[in-house]
């Protein structure tokens, strides 16, 4: 008998594992496909992990596969990467099978009937056959509004072989191709300043838009990006904020751009590789602004042109945004976007519309390295230094190593680009794994900014220490007085990094972790940033009694106050990991960035995305 190892789609995660199952011979399933599975008292879809030819277990009595679902089914290549997820993360089959299942496809699926036969021996079974000859393949809601229907004639047709049944997933809606920009940008700003106290997830929308300079989204795709509602989308699309921009049918391979000597070569050398075949593997060590992204879309045209697909992996959803326009400019409607923030079912139209080959380009965050995508000609992964890349909840992953995996079983071209390379690949680059490409300057005539680079040990030498230069004091009063914003940044919440006597050296530390327990001035808190642990600090050292216990080191917390004494008239603001721990804290920062009314902002790495 056959046997097969079925993982449920369930939405536990204690149950991550492959149960068995027998086959009846009727049904012809292989490893991939969706089925019909009966789970407890329930009948739940399920993927088939494996089907063997197995004598029946002695004393085991074993549940059969109830049906197969028609036109769901995982590629075998992605079967492949996910058997490596397995054994390189150490997860459990059904742990692996559950990154990769299509999303709300137990909640979608749906009975079908069709005629197989003529003739009925009851007023019903007639009804129920005509109805089927008249209007075809019929889902079960339509055959039971069928005048005549009843669910003994069903039945008894189901029964004599004269009605056939399946389940699949409905026939996809047409949907507009419109998307959507922004249209007047300083009308959009007069509304959030003006307007967003009074229509706070709207004036959210716009200003979201407005910062990832997004074009040509989708309804769906707007609200993931910006966190509102569609029903707030399409509000900001009535009041004229938001313009129609229908999207093109047409791929275009055609150049868009003028390359440099540095682009060229690069795209030369990748679009070779594509035409070639085989795996290979490509760094794209390119400065901000040096125009890494032309060259993508010209390895996806590559890829395009030879007949295969494409994948475009970037770290966080709302970077997808910024891509897609450009995507969509070059290669039309055939691209899908495939995150976790959209809303579940245009999820599961775009895994669809992946599968079935009206999407030959897929874009999107870690979860789109299991787009059910075939004959993959070029993987990019944009950012490859990331730590976004490594997905934290179960399955635990690291994108990059199973984006390497699905390059090599897919046959493909790698390309991994970033200005600040991580050191591994770097490193692998270097050793010849990966082959290194440059583009040390960038794609337009545009200087690269300034950096200066302050010695705070020459304030000492003055007997004038402080955590500001004079040019960084100086650049900031310029700024006030301008007009102009000015961004901090430091790589510490809180006001200080512990506490330390400065007779005997103790410094409070956390005792279940064992590291110094960093000092909060607002409100007045020791804490453990791995644990949660907290503790009110002591005026005197526990160990010597000295009086003497002081913050070491520079926070947020820290700047903050400095700056407001320092600087008595600048509207100052500070966003971490604490401010965003307050509901509606984050977006009230950056209402008031964007309004011009803060003029410097002081934050963790939170802010520099």
């Amino acid at each position: 008998m056959r046997l097969a190892q079925v993982v449920p789609d369930i939405p536990s995660g204690e149950l991550e594992d492959a149960y068995t199952y027998s086959v009846p011979g009727e049904i012809d399933v292989q490893r991939g496909d969706a089925v019909l599975v009966p789970f407890g008292h329930r009948i739940i879809a399920g993927f088939v992990d494996s089907v063997t030819d197995s004598a029946r277990p002695e004393g085991v009595r074993l549940r059969e596969v109830q049906e197969k679902i028609e036109g769901v089914n995982l590629p075998e290549n992605l079967l492949l990467v996910l058997d490596y997820l397995a054994d390189e993360f150490a997860v459990t089959p059904g742990a692996a099978f559950s990154a990769a299942i299509p999303p709300g496809i137990r909640t979608r699926l749906t009975t079908y009937y069709e005629a197989a036969g003529t003739g009925g021996d009851t007023p019903s079974q007639v009804a129920i056959l005509r109805g089927l000859e008249k209007r075809g393949r019929l889902s079960q809601r339509a055959l039971v509004a069928t005048a005549g229907y009843s669910e003994t004639g069903l039945k008894s047709l189901l029964s004599d072989g004269k009605v056939s049944k399946s389940t699949g997933l409905p026939t996809e809606r047409k949907t507009s191709n419109s998307s959507y920009t922004i249209g007047d940008h300083t009308k959009a700003r007069r509304f959030i300043s003006g307007e967003g106290k009074r229509k706070p997830a709207q004036a959210q929308c716009l200003a979201a838009m407005i910062d990832a300079n997004s074009t040509g989204l989708s309804v769906p795709e707007i609200a993931a990006l910006t966190k509102v509602s569609e029903a707030t989308v399409k509000a900001v699309i009535d009041e004229g904020f938001l313009v129609s921009t229908p999207e093109s049918t047409t791929i275009s391979t055609e150049a868009h751009h003028r390359l440099n000597a540095g682009q060229s070569a690069a795209a030369l050398k990748i679009g070779n590789a594509i035409s070639a075949g085989g795996f290979h593997r490509f760094l794209l060590h390119g400065i901000t602004g040096s125009g890494k992204t032309e060259v993508y879309l010209r390895a996806i045209a590559k890829a395009l042109e030879s007949g295969r697909r494409a994948l475009f992996l970037v770290p966080e959803i709302a970077l997808t945004a910024q891509v897609v326009a450009q995507l969509r400019a070059r290669f039309g409607s055939s691209v899908a976007v495939m995150h976790s923030g959209l809303a579940t079912g245009e999820r599961l139209r775009n895994w669809r519309r992946a599968s079935n080959g009206h999407a030959p380009v897929v874009v999107g965050a870690r979860s789109a390295i299991f787009a059910p995508l075939s004959n993959i000609g070029v993987i990019v992964m944009d950012e490859e230094h990331d730590g976004s890349y490594k997905q934290e909840s179960s399955p635990r992953y690291d994108v990059r190593l199973l984006a390497e995996k699905r390059a090599e079983i897919e046959n493909c071209v790698l390309l991994c680009g970033s200005a600040t390379p991580s050191i591994n690949t770097y490193y692998r680059a270097n050793k010849g794994e990966f082959e290194l490409l440059k583009l040390p300057k960038r794609a337009a005539a545009v200087s690269l900014p300034d950096v200066h680079v302050e010695d705070l040990r020459e304030s000492y030498k003055s007997k004038k220490p402080s955590m500001l230069s004079d040019r960084l004091r100086k650049e900031l009063t310029i700024n006030m007085q301008l007009g102009e914003q000015s961004l901090l940044f430091i790589n510490r919440r809180a006001f200080a990094r512990s506490l330390l006597c400065r007779d005997c050296g103790f410094s409070p530390q956390c005792p279940r972790c064992s590291v110094a327990l960093t000092y909060h001035a607002r409100p007045i808190w020791l804490k453990c940033h791995h644990c949660g642990h907290r503790e009110k600090p002591r005026d005197r050292c526990p160990a010597c009694g000295s009086l003497r216990i002081r913050p070491l080191g520079i926070g947020t917390q820290k700047v903050e106050q400095f700056l407001t004494n320092e600087f008595p008239a600048m509207r100052i603001a500070r966003l971490d990991r604490d401010v965003a721990s307050i509901r509606g804290a984050v977006d009230e920062v950056f209402a008031r960035v964007r309004s011009g009314e803060t003029q410097t902002l002081i934050g963790t790495q939170m802010i520099a995305k």
